[in-house]
C-alpha cells in the first residue's frame, strides 16, 4: 500500500479509498448486528464491533492525513475491514444455523482460523511503528518469525477440533484429530509471539534513539503492546466462546493499539505531519522532508 499510494494514488484519491473502506467497514458491522440480533449476547457485538470500528475510524483517519505512511493502511484493513468481516461471517454462521440458510458452516469456518491475520497485522504495525519502517535490517527476523508463525497456526486454527465451541454443530467440520495439528498451532502461537516481544523491544530501541516528540508516540505505543503480550498467551490458552472475562481482556488489551496509534497522530499532527523518525536514512528525498512542518524539524546536515 505504502508503494501505491506513493505511485498511483493522489492525497485526494488515498483519503477518498481510505474513508470508503471506514464505510466498507461500517457496512459489515451493520450486517453483523442485524444478522447476530438475538442470537449471541449484547456483549459480544458491543466489545468486537467497538474494535473493529475503532480501528477503521483511526486507521482511515492516519491512512487519509499520511497515505505514504503504511501503518494507517495495515490498521485500517487489517483491523477495521478484517474485524468488520470476522463479525458479520459470525453473525451469517448464526442466521443461518437458525434459519437454514446456506454457507454459514464455511463462514464460521473462516472466522475460526482469521483471527491470526489480525493477530499479525499488529506486529507488523509495531515493528513499523511510527515511520512506516524496521528499525534496520537485522529487524527482519521479527517479520520471519510472525510469517512463519502465521502459516502454522492459522491452517493449526482452522484443523482444530478443540474449537467447537466457534461452530453452530458443535465441531469443527473440518478438524483432523492429530497430533501435529496441535503442534502446528501451538508452535506457531510461539513464533509469533516471540514476534511480538522482539517488536514490544524494537520500539524500546527507537525510544531511545528518538526525540522528544517520537518518545511520547512510542510511549503509548509500548504500553498497549506490553498489554497485548500479558494478554495473549492467556486468551490463547482459555479463550472459550460465551467467556466474558476472557474476550474483555483481550479487546481491551487490542483497543490499546488502535488508541495509541490515534494518540501519535495527533500528537504529530500539531507539528503538521507524521514525522519521520531518525531512522529515515539520509538520502531521504527533499518531498519527504518537507512534509514535516514544524520549524525544529530540518533535514540531518
Amino acid at each position: 500500500m505504502n508503494v501505491l499510494t506513493r505511485s498511483f494514488l493522489s492525497a485526494r484519491a488515498a483519503s477518498r479509498l481510505a474513508w470508503s473502506l471506514a464505510g466498507l467497514s461500517a457496512v459489515l458491522l451493520l450486517m453483523a448486528i442485524l444478522f447476530s440480533a438475538g442470537r449471541e449476547p449484547v456483549y459480544d457485538n458491543l466489545l468486537w464491533g467497538s474494535l473493529a470500528a475503532i480501528s477503521a475510524t483511526v486507521g482511515a483517519l492516519v491512512a487519509a492525513r499520511h497515505p505514504r505512511n503504511p501503518i494507517g493502511w495495515l490498521v485500517l484493513c487489517g483491523a477495521g475491514v478484517h474485524g468488520g468481516l470476522m463479525e458479520m461471517l459470525v453473525g451469517w454462521g448464526q442466521l443461518s444455523a437458525d434459519e437454514g440458510l446456506p454457507a454459514g458452516g464455511g463462514a464460521e469456518w473462516f472466522t475460526s482460523w482469521a483471527w491470526t491475520v489480525n493477530f499479525a497485522t499488529w506486529i507488523v504495525v509495531l515493528l513499523l511503528f511510527p515511520d512506516g519502517r524496521l528499525p534496520g535490517r537485522r529487524w527482519r527476523f521479527a517479520l520471519g518469525s510472525m510469517a512463519t508463525g502465521l502459516i502454522l497456526a492459522a491452517p493449526g486454527s482452522a484443523l482444530s477440533t478443540h474449537n467447537g465451541s466457534i461452530f453452530a454443530s458443535g465441531h469443527n467440520p473440518l478438524g483432523v484429530d492429530a497430533p501435529a495439528i496441535d503442534v502446528a498451532f501451538g508452535a506457531g502461537m510461539v513464533l509469533m509471539l516471540a514476534a511480538l516481544a522482539a517488536a514490544i523491544v524494537s520500539l524500546v530501541v527507537r525510544f531511545r534513539h528518538s526525540g522528544s516528540l517520537e518518545r511520547q508516540q512510542i510511549k503509548w505505543m509500548a504500553y498497549a503492546a506490553g498489554a497485548l503480550l500479558l494478554v495473549a498467551p492467556f486468551s490463547a490458552l482459555f479463550y472459550v466462546e460465551g467467556n466474558l472475562a476472557v474476550q474483555l481482556s483481550i479487546v481491551v488489551a487490542l483497543l490499546g493499539l488502535p488508541v495509541a496509534v490515534g494518540i501519535a497522530a495527533s500528537r504529530s499532527g500539531r507539528d503538521g505531519a507524521w514525522r519521520h523518525t531518525s531512522w529515515v536514512p539520509r538520502r531521504a528525498s527533499r518531498s519527504a522532508w518537507s512534509s514535516c512542518l514544524s520549524p525544529r524539524c530540518r533535514p540531518p546536515g
